[in-house]
């Protein structure tokens, strides 16, 4: 079963009376193969795909490598020590 007819299936947030905000929603599909996945919708909006995301602080790359994370993480450390002076 494919990820858009999952998606028709989270009746359960209108039961719950929970709103999906498609505007601040992505998807991210991890592989190593460089094809693209075919575009998903949520409420006749169109989600956009995207090749990292933060989630509980982490930076996940889609290839589940750490360099997005420790990249992000790094570029942090560099600024605050300017930010103390």
């Amino acid at each position: 079963m494919n990820i858009q007819a999952h998606l028709r299936k989270i009746e359960w947030t209108q039961k719950w009376q929970l709103k999906i905000n498609e505007t601040k929603s992505t998807h991210i599909t991890f592989t190593l193969w460089k094809e693209t996945c075919p575009p998903v919708h949520i409420n006749q909006a169109n989600i956009p795909q995207t090749e990292t995301v933060k989630y509980l602080g982490l930076h996940f790359y889609y290839s589940l490598t750490w360099r997005e994370h420790v990249t992000k993480i790094r570029k942090r450390m560099d600024i605050k020590p300017q930010e103390l002076t």
